[in-house]
């Protein structure tokens, strides 16, 4: 709103007024002049210019101003400063009720403008208390709607996983039941419809036990297809895919090395350690496998920490069996694993193959392992690569395959050298070698020969070097009857 102008005094007024009326009076009478007594005039002049100023005096005015002259003169000299004092004092009044105009509204004006800021000042604060609560509620309200969506992602991918995993589990079940169940494998499990119901540890256990024979009569088969024969040394992991849908099929891992150590001692060693003895949590073994002698069969879990804090497990069943040849030794195993907790619903089938035969001059022996696993709902989950609950559960396999390979080798080289050592401590006890200096014998090639940091390949280089030799000379013990008893040397 423009401000006001500003309003003038009471003596500007009067003086434009003034000065208004003495330019636009015109009368005969300029040069007369009006004496200003300061006083109104009597009632007998204002009705002598009364009648004076009437229509009926006219003629009569007339008549006077002929034969009174300077009377008439008088009377319009006083009719005009009367005139002249009305209009003054009219627009007197008009002036002080223009000014009191003013100030009224010069004072609703104040007041308009207070009102004006008053709300404007309020409707600031509504308007900034109305953003904030609606701020809230739009958070709120975001903060539902993003809870509402993961609860259902978590829910949708919980349901597709226990759907596959139903869906699996009855066409595994399917056609396990289709090779006719039968009671020599599963006891107890005489139709399909009972199986499905009711699987337990025993009907797990003699399903792996029955897999495990059937792949026994391809397992030649099977290591022609890994060209095993003509595999050099080392690990081999590869991945099997379908050809027309480009699925993962099966990981498959393949080992081959050479133990430096007779043949007996090796597939006696591996046998020792074919129950993952390393696995103790929750550990359990299948009773009706107790009294058979190359049957091992047991229960055990597996527990992992991610790095969210949540902690994950995978049950899993083993079943391990070994078949003697002439000249070679297999052991066949298979491993049904299951998750729980988030990972429930998820589970893989692992087979494994181990063949021990001695090499051609008998000093060594070979040793050569395949072991596939079917990953089960590889292609099930949406979430993120590395971040589904069906990642967690393959790397949780692919560690404890890793894991279970150096432990077992570490387990059976030790078994190895502690049979190697007690062949030496055998022979030093018939050579009649005091306790005291058979200990510090024993003690020399474990130092030479066999160093806990050492691999396959350094064990086979000491133990067909002169390191034997140069141990024992330290005692002055001779080699040659030794060396019959010592394997690779």
């Amino acid at each position: 709103m423009q401000p006001l102008a500003p309003m003038p005094t009471e003596a500007a007024l009067f003086e434009e007024a003034a000065a208004f009326l003495d330019m636009n009076t015109q009368t005969p009478f300029d040069s007369v002049q009006v004496f200003n007594t300061g006083k109104f005039p009597s009632s007998e002049s204002i009705e002598l210019l009364s009648a004076i100023d009437s229509p009926v005096s006219h003629s009569f005015r007339d008549e006077v101003d002929v034969e009174n002259g300077p009377q008439s003169d008088k009377l319009r000299r006083q009719k005009e400063a009367l005139r002249r004092q009305k209009q003054r004092q009219r627009r007197k009044d008009e002036r002080e009720s223009l000014q009191r105009e003013g100030i009224e509204l010069a004072l609703q004006l104040q007041r308009l403008k207070q009102a004006i800021e008053s709300n404007a000042g309020t409707n600031r604060a509504s308007v900034q208390l109305s953003n904030y609560y609606w701020r809230d509620c739009a958070t709120k309200q975001r903060d539902e709607r993003l809870a509402a969506e993961a609860e259902q992602k978590r829910l949708v991918a919980a349901t597709n996983v226990q759907a596959t995993y139903i869906d699996n589990l009855t066409k595994l079940l399917e056609r396990r039941a289709s090779t006719s169940l039968q009671e020599s494998w599963a006891p107890g499990i005489r139709d399909s419809k009972r199986l499905r119901v009711e699987t337990s540890d025993d009907a797990v256990f003699t399903a792996l036990h029955k897999e495990v024979d059937d792949d026994y009569a391809r397992v030649d088969e099977l290591l022609r297809e890994c060209c095993m024969d003509e595999l050099s040394m080392g690990i081999r992991n590869s991945v099997r895919r379908n050809e027309e849908s480009g699925e993962v099929e099966y990981l498959e891992h393949v080992n081959k090395c050479i133990q430096p150590f007779d043949y007996e001692t090796t597939y006696t060693s591996v046998w020792k350690v074919a129950g993952h003895p390393h696995r103790q949590l929750d550990r359990e073994v299948f009773a009706g496998a107790a009294g058979q002698e190359n049957t091992i069969a047991v229960k055990f879990r597996l527990e992992r920490t991610l790095t969210t804090g949540t902690k994950v497990s995978i049950k899993q069943w083993l079943v391990v069996r070994r078949f003697i040849e002439e000249d070679r030794v297999f052991h066949g195993w298979k491993i049904y694993s299951e998750g729980e907790g988030i990972l429930r619903g998820i589970y893989s089938d692992e087979t494994g193959w181990i063949r021990v035969r001695p090499t051609s001059d008998r000093f060594g022996t070979w040793t050569e392992a395949i072991v596939r696993q079917v990953p089960v709902l590889f292609s099930t989950c949406t979430s993120k690569p590395g971040g589904s609950v069906v990642g967690v559960f393959r790397r949780m396999l692919q560690d404890k395959i890793d894991e279970d390979e150096k432990r077992l080798r570490g387990a059976m080289e030790g078994l190895m050298i502690e049979d190697t050592l007690t062949i030496v401590d055998e022979y030093l006890v018939g050579s009649c070698i005091k306790p005291r200096k058979r200990t510090q014998t024993i003690n020399n090639l474990v130092n030479a020969k066999f160093s806990p940091h050492d691999d396959v390949e350094d064990l086979t280089t000491k133990s067909s070097g002169s390191e034997w030799e140069a141990a024992l000379g330290k005692n002055g013990l001779e080699t040659n009857d030794l060396r019959k008893k010592i394997p690779g040397s």
